[in-house]
C-alpha cells in the first residue's frame, strides 16, 4: 500500500513513498566496522569464522565455515563484534553489497564483511535487515 501523495524521487535512491525518510547509515547505526583485514590460522574446532562467500540472500551461511581459536576469536571480536539484529554486507570481491542478517547468539569471528549495527531506539533492527535485501 502507498500512501497518499506522490512518491519522491531520491538521487542514488531511486523512488520511495513521499512520507518517508531517508538516513545515512552513520545517523542511524551505532557501529559501522568491519571484520578483520589478516587472515587467521584455522582450527578444525573452536569459534566460527565467516568471509564473503557465507553472504548470501539475505542470510549468513555457517554451514560450511572455517573455525578459529578463542584467543583469535577474541581479538577479532574486540573490533568486529557482530550480534543478533546486526547486518552484514560485503565489502570485498564479486558479492560486494550482498547482506546478511544477524539472527544467531552464537558469537562468530568474519572477514571482508561489513558490520552495520542499528541503533535500536531510532530503528528496528528487522527493518533495516529486510530493506536492503
Amino acid at each position: 500500500m502507498v500512501p497518499d501523495g506522490e512518491p519522491k524521487y531520491i538521487p542514488n535512491i531511486g523512488i520511495i513513498p513521499n512520507d518517508w525518510n531517508v538516513f545515512l547509515a552513520s545517523k542511524v547505526c551505532t557501529k559501522i566496522t568491519d571484520g578483520t583485514h589478516d587472515t587467521p590460522k584455522t582450527v578444525n574446532f573452536g569459534v566460527p569464522y565467516i568471509t564473503a562467500i557465507h553472504i548470501k540472500d539475505g542470510r549468513i551461511d555457517f554451514n560450511n565455515c572455517q573455525y578459529v581459536s578463542k584467543e583469535d576469536h577474541e581479538i577479532i571480536y574486540r573490533r568486529c563484534n557482530p550480534e543478533k539484529g546486526d547486518l552484514l554486507v560485503v565489502n570485498i570481491g564479486a558479492g560486494v553489497a550482498e547482506c546478511g542478517f544477524v539472527d544467531t547468539d552464537i558469537e562468530f569471528s568474519m572477514k571482508n564483511v561489513a558490520l552495520l549495527k542499528p541503533n535500536r531506539s531510532i530503528l528496528d533492527d528487522t527493518f533495516l535487515g529486510s530493506s536492503t535485501f
